[in-house]
């Protein structure tokens, strides 16, 4: 008899010993507690598009996405929100135990942090595509997680986002967060197995046989050497490479054998590189071996939102007291905010001022006054 079968056994001897008011009081209580432990991560939050969408541009991307509890709420975090992304052709629901490749055990991810005291309101499900269509090109797809992860950090008034990624999920998190310098938000990535140096199996030939990801993921690729050069794993704790309240932690779970002409391609340097050699690929993203890798770095209290410290009231806490509001006397000053170009004021608080000229350099540092 499993765990879930005997459960339902003992509850269905208690409600045969109570009366019918009881027991629907009963039901009430459980519905309520189930729907809080358990929530429908299968979508986002009832009103979340409705609440970032005043905020934020909403991206298609958002309709495939879930996570997050039932609605927004007065819950302090625990932890920094977790986001997850699946590789390439697949869905959110690889983290749910779905493609659980030669993995043995529990491959439930969503199921195995809630299990190590997570929030719903602490675990996101980000999906690019739908599931088993090719990805476009990651250029493009950068900006759907950039206000994706804008989306998270406001709703849940967090300070910080971690991201955890798998295949090629991985070089599109990285993308990201290089190309709109997004490092003072993030507390920690983890990357399973991505194709960060390139791989065989990604050609230029594929990519005009129409698959656009395969010119960007190919060895030696111009895109892969941007977002690696000339640092691989840039403002690294680790390394002690803090500047100012930036500081991240950096993870790499692969295994080598995967990539027989370029065995070095899913590690970067200077990040805690963990070679799982005997897992295929998604073995590598749900084995109990892997869980046991990412959770700790994964799970490092929060610095929690207090509303002393947000006078401006944007919902994000001044970077004084361990927040990411870098003017928190202006309300029009916020990570996310509309960046005017060329005015040395950091209006989105990437500490960059935007270039008129588009580009991919596009954004340069502040000056001093």
């Amino acid at each position: 008899m499993t765990q879930t079968t005997r459960l339902v056994f003992a509850v269905s001897v208690i409600l045969l010993k109570m009366n019918k008011i009881t027991i629907s009081i009963f039901s009430l209580i459980l519905h309520c507690f189930c729907k809080q432990i358990f929530a429908d991560y299968n979508k986002l939050p009832l009103n979340f598009i409705d609440l970032v969408s005043e905020i934020y541009k909403v991206p298609a991307e958002f309709n495939l996405c879930a996570g997050g509890a039932e609605t927004r709420n007065d819950k302090l975090l625990n932890h920094y929100p977790v986001i997850m992304i699946a590789g390439n052709k697949r869905s959110f629901k690889d983290w749910l135990g779905e493609n659980p490749g030669n993995a043995e055990g529990e491959t439930n991810v969503y199921k195995k942090f809630i299990e190590a005291g997570f929030m719903p309101e602490e675990l996101w499900l980000y999906q690019y595509t739908t599931e088993d269509k090719e990805m476009r090109n990651i250029e493009e797809l950068t900006d759907g997680l950039k206000w994706f992860i804008y989306s998270v950090l406001w709703y849940t008034k967090s300070n910080r986002i971690q991201i955890l990624a798998h295949g090629e999920g991985t070089v599109l998190a990285q993308a990201t967060i290089k190309k709109y310098h997004l490092y003072n938000l993030v507390h920690t990535v983890v990357y399973i197995n991505g194709p960060f140096h390139g791989s065989s199996r990604y050609t230029y030939t594929k990519a005009l046989m129409g698959s656009p990801v395969c010119a960007n993921l190919a060895i030696g690729s111009d895109f892969l050497q941007d977002i690696i050069l000339p640092d691989e794993t840039p403002y690294n704790a680790l390394e002690n490479e803090n500047n100012g309240n930036v500081s991240i932690k950096y993870v790499t779970i692969y295994n080598d054998t995967l990539f027989p002409n370029n065995p070095d391609s899913p590690s970067l340097a200077g990040a805690y590189n963990y070679n799982l050699n005997w897992l295929n690929q998604d073995g590598l993203r749900c084995s109990p071996e892997s869980s046991a890798i990412f959770m700790p770095f994964l799970s490092d209290r929060a610095v929690k939102y207090d509303i002393l410290y947000d006078k401006d009231g944007d919902g994000f806490m001044c970077a004084k007291y361990g927040g990411i509001d870098c003017n928190d006397s202006d309300p029009s000053i916020f990570p996310g905010a509309p960046e005017i170009p060329e005015d040395n004021i950091d209006q989105n608080c990437n500490n960059m001022d935007l270039l008129s000229m588009p580009g991919k350099d596009c954004w340069v540092p502040i000056t001093g006054n």
